[in-house]
């Protein structure tokens, strides 16, 4: 599995451990959750402040989703 896979995995995982929908984290990021969905499946490479954005709105500074990986 590379990079943006497992990240994209990471994301998926603590979105769910907080208790957070699909639907929630797009009203909290702006993005729409077809893209959120992409993402976490690994259907789509997003760019790095896509993913500095959903870990702030995740409560977590972007080198945990990595550090995770």
């Amino acid at each position: 599995m590379n990079a943006t896979k497992m990240a994209a995995k990471s994301l998926r995982d603590i979105r769910m451990n907080e208790g957070i929908s699909q639907a929630e984290l797009s009203e909290m990021s702006g993005l729409t959750q077809m893209t959120i969905s992409t993402i976490e499946t690994g259907r789509r490479k997003p760019k790095i402040e896509t993913v500095e954005k959903l870990a702030g709105c995740l409560g977590y500074e972007i080198n945990i989703i990595f550090k995770k990986v």
